[in-house]
């Protein structure tokens, strides 16, 4: 694993920037949030980021992944706060260390035939078979040493 906040190339487009995020999905594949370095000259705001692959990417540091329940990936959670329940599809690491998961619901709405698009959470809010459940002092501690961001949709594959 690559860490994150560090300033790296994106060998396909040579632009510089920053990994800000880490992504894993149910298969194992992993996906880098990219923050180029610069801002618009039309907006002033941040140039848009993008997610790359790591073979795309030049330059980082290397490191010893921090502990990732992986195990969770492809079982059941419910989001404790709104009632909303799916199946984990992947998980994203932050650079401040908070973890978010993909929660893909298995409901068929029968207006259209289709399924709610997946949604993220932070794994603090949610419940579920494999995810480890913190005390009161725990999880004050846990938001305080890794508030939960608000964050950059997950990596949609384009095809």
């Amino acid at each position: 694993m690559l860490k994150l906040g560090t300033n790296v190339k994106d060998k396909s487009t040579n632009q510089e920037g920053m990994l800000t995020l880490m992504q894993v999905e149910q298969n194992g594949n992993v996906y880098y949030y990219f923050q180029p370095r610069g801002t618009s000259p039309k907006t002033g705001e941040p140039l848009e980021g993008r997610w790359i692959v790591d073979s795309s990417i030049e330059g980082g540091v290397e490191v010893t992944p921090p502990y990732l329940p992986i195990d969770i990936l492809g079982t059941h959670a419910k989001d404790n706060a709104s009632g909303y329940e799916g199946v984990i599809t992947s998980l994203r690491l932050h650079i401040n260390g908070c973890v978010h998961v993909s929660l893909q619901s298995q409901q068929i709405l029968e207006e259209t035939g289709t399924v709610p698009l997946s949604v993220d959470f932070d794994i603090r809010r949610l419940s579920g078979e494999k995810i480890d459940k913190m005390t009161e002092e725990e999880l004050e501690e846990s938001k305080q040493k890794r508030p939960s961001p608000v964050g950059v949709g997950a990596y949609k594959p384009r095809f």
